[in-house]
Parts: C-alpha cells; structure tokens; sequence
C-alpha cells in the first residue's frame, strides 16, 4: 500500500484591527483641531490668547496619538499564541498554552491573562467574533 503524505498544518491565523471608520474619525478631528489651533487664537481675547491655543494645542496633540494609535493598534490569534500590539506601549504576547483565565466583562470586553501579561480586547475591532469563537472552541472561554 502507497502511504499518503499527509499536508502540513496550516496556521489559520486572525489579524483584528479597529474599524476603518474610527482612524478616519480621528483624522478628521484631528484636522478640525489643527484648524481650532490656527483661527480660534485670531478671535480670542488679547488676554485668553495663551490658554485657547495651550487647549488646542493639547487637544490636536492628543488626537494625533490617537490616530496613529488607531492605526497601529492590533491583535492576532493563531494556533501557537496570541499577540497584542496596544494603542501606546509595548507588543504583549501570550501563548495559548500559558493562558490562565479567559473573563468576558459587562462591555463584552474579553480579558485574557497569564502569569505575565493581560490582553484586553475590545468589541469594536473588526475580528472580535472570530476571536471569541477561537478562544471557545479552545476550552477557555
């Protein structure tokens, strides 16, 4: 008898992002608050001129980290691990075999935590059923 080659394993993998809409929501208040930025202070009282461009000025730089954060923001899941590149802040991964507890909070939220990390993922991003579907199939939800 001929012996069958079996086919290697496949890493099915699932890559989550926030919603296209959200970074071009972003952009466009960040836009809006660069314009705040240049005209406001051309209205404004002499004496106000200072606090109205420090408020648009912080609040343009916030939503530029924001923006870029939407953009770089990222989870993905594969069969060996699951990977965590945040807002602002290092990339967290996590092994599937090292996960210790699964929770799905009140905003539907799914926190996932091992001896070292915590994962949080949101219900905006765009995989987050397959996700939540993977992690059940596994046991651990």
């Amino acid at each position: 008898m001929e012996e069958i080659e079996k086919a290697p394993k496949t890493k099915r993998s699932v890559i989550a992002r926030y919603p296209l809409e959200y970074t071009l929501a972003m952009v466009t208040f960040t836009v809006t608050g660069m314009v705040g930025l240049l005209v406001a202070p051309c209205f404004a009282p002499p004496d106000e001129k200072a606090k109205i461009t420090a408020l648009f000025l912080g609040i343009t730089t916030i939503l530029t980290i924001l923006t870029f954060g939407l953009k770089r923001y990222e989870i993905t899941l594969n069969d060996e691990e699951l990977c965590e590149v945040p807002i602002i802040g290092r990339k967290k991964q996590i092994k599937v075999a090292e996960i210790k507890n699964v929770k799905i909070k009140r905003s539907k939220a799914i926190s996932i935590s091992s001896e070292k990390n915590k994962i949080y993922i949101d219900p905006a991003i765009t995989e987050y059923k397959q996700i939540a579907d993977r992690l059940s199939e596994r046991g651990l939800v």
